[in-house]
């Protein structure tokens, strides 16, 4: 189990000293790069590209591509691989399942954990 906060990257207070940080379109940074100076206590970054696809990327330069989550979701799904010693790049080849007990578990604001399981593509 991995705990962490999530935050948006224009929260005030909570990005700051946030692991994940999350993106929405127009927030003003347009390079994850840039967006990962501004925040560095966080591990990943991850944001909404316009065709649907979410967007991850590490401090150290690191991407992967996710379809089927939420940006919030995806944020924490790469925090969660790598501090269990998992490779970013892994979880584009991987299908995941989100078990989900309430509306919004997880989202930034909220509380509450995000059951995933993750499984290899067939």
């Amino acid at each position: 189990m991995d705990e962490h906060l999530s935050a948006m990257c224009d929260e005030p207070g909570w990005a700051s000293v946030a692991d994940v940080i999350v993106c929405r379109r127009g927030c003003g940074h347009r390079a994850l790069p840039g967006a990962l100076a501004c925040h560095p206590g966080a591990l990943v970054i991850a944001r909404s590209a316009p065709d649907g696809v979410r967007l991850v990327r590490t401090r150290w330069g690191d991407e992967v591509c996710l379809t089927g989550l939420d940006t919030w979701m995806a944020g924490s799904l790469a925090h969660a691989w790598l501090v269990g010693g998992g490779v970013l790049r892994d979880l584009g080849t991987l299908a995941v399942m989100v078990r989900v007990a309430r509306p919004s578990p997880g989202r930034p604001g909220d509380h509450g954990p995000i059951p995933l399981v993750v499984r290899p593509a067939v």
